[in-house]
């Protein structure tokens, strides 16, 4: 059985997308409250709290709740902090693998590994190509190693 990891990559992608949402948000609600007034002091203090619970403890978490184990007959996916969710996949019911990557993704060298089986999709962010090159052999080999 093989068990992976999102790498530590998927920790600045998650945060660079985050401080993009954030900032973008941030713009258009000062497009509506009046600057330095008492309303707009709660809403930088309530959004600036939000975000350094996103970027120091939820993204993390994220990260480190998640994996990706597999043997010769089924593929399991761990993933979840509130909410603790397994999906299993049987090898031989895989119909479609596919690897994933936006621009950003490519620059930190990572991708998401999409499986697509009857009755479910599984979707595996944070691992390095070489990593997900590996998977897809293996799936595509019915799970034999080559």
């Amino acid at each position: 059985m093989q068990t992976y990891y999102p790498h530590k990559r998927l920790y600045k992608y998650n945060c660079a997308c985050l401080t993009v949402v954030f900032v973008v948000l941030a713009f258009l609600i000062s497009l509506v409250i009046v600057v330095f007034s008492v309303q707009w002091f709660l809403v930088v203090a309530v959004w600036l709290a939000l975000f350094l619970l996103c970027w120091l403890w939820y993204l993390p978490q994220r990260s480190k709740n998640m994996s990706l184990s597999i043997t010769t007959e089924k593929i399991t996916m761990h993933i979840g902090i509130f909410v603790r969710k397994i999906q299993v996949l049987p090898l031989g019911s895989i119909q479609f693998v596919s690897v994933w990557q936006n621009p950003l993704q490519r620059l930190l060298k990572i991708c998401s590994l999409h499986i697509v089986a009857p009755g479910g999709k599984l979707v595996f962010p944070g691992l390095l190509n070489k990593s997900a090159e590996k998977l897809v052999d293996f799936i595509n080999n019915n799970g034999k190693a080559e």
